[in-house]
C-alpha cells in the first residue's frame, strides 16, 4: 500500500474507507507530511487489492457475529 501509492507508513496508519475514490482512483490523506491534506494516485491493480481486503474483512465480520 504504502509502496503502490507513495505514502508514509503514518499516512497508510491513518487512512479510512471513505479516503478511497475508486471512481478517481485516487486517496485522500489527511493531514500527511507538514500537516497538509493531499491525494496520493491509486493503480488499478492496488484498488483490486482493496477491494479484495475489505470483501475479506466483511465475511470476518460477518462469521463473528
Amino acid at each position: 500500500m504504502a509502496y503502490g501509492a507513495g505514502l508514509r507508513a503514518s499516512e497508510v496508519v491513518h487512512l479510512k474507507v471513505p479516503d478511497i475514490d475508486s471512481e478517481r482512483k485516487v486517496l485522500h490523506v489527511e493531514q500527511g507530511k507538514g500537516k497538509k491534506d493531499r491525494y496520493a494516485m491509486l493503480s488499478p491493480a492496488l484498488l483490486q487489492l482493496l477491494r479484495a481486503w475489505c470483501r475479506g474483512c466483511k465475511e470476518r465480520m460477518r462469521n463473528e457475529q
